[in-house]
């Protein structure tokens, strides 16, 4: 793992197992319909997030403020019934310039909101995500979403289990640097969508989504 403190977030160097695909995923019975744009809006407004732990980053003539929610009991399972709001980003000064991220939209606040949509053979799920303005109107859509839990069994100190509890937003590696100008428009948004301590270890939930031209 790297760190990518410049951004706001630090990582330390840990050993990381993946074990995708461990768990499988089955869905019985029908499920409602995904909110429209404007019970998004909805849904934001009653949304309390962590300001502090914002996000910044800037462009030529202006910046982006990206900012996570409040953790959630079960984002996962929130996210599979009804949705859940990834975070909210606000465009000021100018808008950003042509090849940056979210280059096609104007000055103003917009919503991160993710679905988890069934194909028709029900084999075929996918994470999508819609950008939402503050109208309700959809404005773009991001199918580059994922979404992971991740356990932590060493022990950390009282300072570390604090900051741990608190939500988190940042660019993922894949979006920053050299390899940001590669891939001109694009970045990775994460964020931490909950926590909980249980059995000696303790649990967080991320999401990663692309954060389109």
């Amino acid at each position: 793992m790297t760190d990518h403190s410049e951004h706001g977030h630090t990582q330390t160097q840990r050993r990381v197992r993946r074990h995708t695909g461990v768990v499988g995923l089955i869905l019985t019975g029908e499920r409602s319909l995904p909110k429209s744009g404007v019970e998004i809006v909805e849904t934001a407004t009653a949304t309390e997030f962590f300001e502090e732990g914002h996000l910044t980053r800037d462009h030529e003539g202006g910046y982006i403020d990206f900012v996570a929610p409040m953790h959630s009991p079960d984002p996962i399972l929130e996210a599979l019934t009804e949705g859940r709001l990834l975070y909210k980003f606000t465009i000021r000064g100018s808008a950003p310039p042509r090849g940056a991220a979210f280059s096609s939209l104007t000055p103003g606040t917009y919503f991160v909101y993710a679905d988890f949509v069934e194909g028709p053979d029900f084999d075929e799920g996918r994470w999508v995500a819609r950008v939402v303005d503050e109208e309700g109107e959809v404005v773009s859509v991001i199918q580059g979403v994922e979404f992971k839990l991740v356990t932590y069994f060493e022990h950390i100190d009282e300072q570390e289990a604090e900051a741990h509890k608190r939500p988190e937003i940042h660019v993922h590696g894949l979006g920053v640097d050299e390899v940001a100008d590669v891939f001109l428009g694009t970045s990775w948004i994460v964020t931490s969508s909950g926590w909980s301590g249980t059995f000696g270890s303790c649990s967080k939930c991320f999401s990663c989504s692309a954060a389109v031209a």
